[in-house]
């Protein structure tokens, strides 16, 4: 299977996920993309998630609370890293162009197969007109087969 459509893969299954598991269903001011960089990861090594969200016109997402990539993952064998993201530094808005990533490594110890990883990714967004705004959970499963 090429990288291509595993990527694929990972995304339609994301998507899918990401409907069932969010209950009031998904948030209509900013959709969210997941991939990953590697569907198959050795032990020891590592992979990048990247998040990109898209707000609507008139929606910014928050630099500020800043943006947070929770790793639930009850097999410790697997860490996050920090999230990291760029922001508009003359508006202290993410910068939509571009992805916001975190890496995670595996353990040595890890043990092999398909691992069904649940994260989420928490931000704040804001109507430009109206003033109002919203914090959001935004639920991520990813599936990585560990070699």
């Amino acid at each position: 299977m090429s990288s291509l459509t595993l990527i694929l893969t990972l995304l339609l299954g994301t998507s899918a996920s990401h409907a069932s598991e969010a209950g009031a269903g998904t948030n209509k001011y900013v959709s969210c993309v997941v991939a990953v960089s590697d569907s198959v990861i050795d032990r020891g090594g590592s992979f990048t998630i990247s998040f990109i969200l898209h707000p609507v016109d008139g929606v910014h997402v928050n630099g500020d609370p800043t943006p947070d990539f929770s790793f639930t993952q009850s097999d410790k064998s697997i860490a996050a890293d920090t999230l990291r993201f760029a922001v508009d530094t003359s508006t202290g808005h993410l910068n939509s162009e571009k992805s916001l990533t975190c890496v995670l490594s595996i353990s040595r110890n890890s043990s092999t197969g398909i691992h069904t990883l649940h994260g989420t990714l928490s931000y704040f967004f804001c109507s430009d007109e109206k003033g109002w705004c919203n914090h959001y959970d935004q639920p991520v499963t990813i599936h990585v087969r560990i070699r």
